[in-house]
């Protein structure tokens, strides 16, 4: 899903929206994307809503874990300073991108 240039609205038209993130207001945000870039070569990510196809948008943890548990597409979830995995072998190799960037 990273390199998809939008997503289908219920007529199937592709729409996005380009934002810029500022290092000064928004610095961990920008940190997150700087860490993408350098690892990528892309200089943006992403960013979505999570629920599941006939859901609501998630409003609350609760809400990301119960998604999390029921989306098989989904490898991490990150809330906060947690990070939600799948296995121990995710854990192992997010620590390890993690420890790669510093």
């Amino acid at each position: 899903m990273i390199a998809k240039p939008g997503s289908p609205n219920s007529d199937r038209r592709i729409s996005g929206w380009a934002w810029r993130v500022s290092r000064t207001t928004n610095p961990v945000y920008w940190e997150l994307i700087d860490q993408f870039r350098r690892r990528t070569g892309l200089p943006a990510v992403a960013n979505t809503s999570l629920n599941l196809a006939g859901e609501p948008i998630v409003h609350s943890s609760q809400d990301a874990v119960s998604t999390f548990v029921r989306a098989p597409g989904i490898d991490l979830l990150v809330l906060d300073d947690l990070v939600v995995t799948r296995s121990e072998t995710d854990l192992e190799r997010t620590v390890e991108l993690s420890s790669a960037a510093h």
